[in-house]
């Protein structure tokens, strides 16, 4: 699916709202400008942001994974970006009941042969840690 500027996923849930759709192709702009709360700091940032869905309001975290180098990138082109992983991980997990943040999206911004930009949406639960 393309989010322009970004191809990846949305949950069947939000995957016809437009303003969310609009809200996830600017998201790098987003994390760019410095909004949100910063959740965590790393090889990966997890930042917390208010998102439009259906008419409301609603907080998302976006773990935004680090840059890696060409041969890892030729790796996740092939297999898989982290974030499309996280993404395949956390909708099997929640089909198994276990409980977990809601997958929301994964996006991938591909540009020359290089995975440039690559986040994990999820539904936002304070109190909740993220592993490694």
């Amino acid at each position: 699916m393309s989010i322009s500027p970004y191809a990846g996923c949305i949950s069947e849930t939000y995957r016809n709202d437009p303003d969310f759709t609009d809200f996830l192709g600017g998201v790098g702009e987003e994390l760019r400008a410095g909004s949100g709360l910063v959740l965590s700091e790393g090889e990966n940032r997890v930042v917390c942001l208010d998102a439009p869905v259906a008419g409301r309001t609603v907080k998302v975290a976006v773990k935004s994974v680090g840059r890696r180098n060409q041969l890892q990138d030729q790796h996740d082109l092939r297999s898989g970006s982290r974030a499309e992983r996280a993404w395949c991980n956390g909708m099997a997990l929640r089909e198994h009941g276990v409980a977990t943040p809601e997958p929301l999206a994964f996006l991938d911004l591909i540009a020359e042969g290089r995975l440039v930009e690559s986040h994990h949406v999820t539904a936002f639960v304070p109190g909740t840690i993220s592993l490694p």
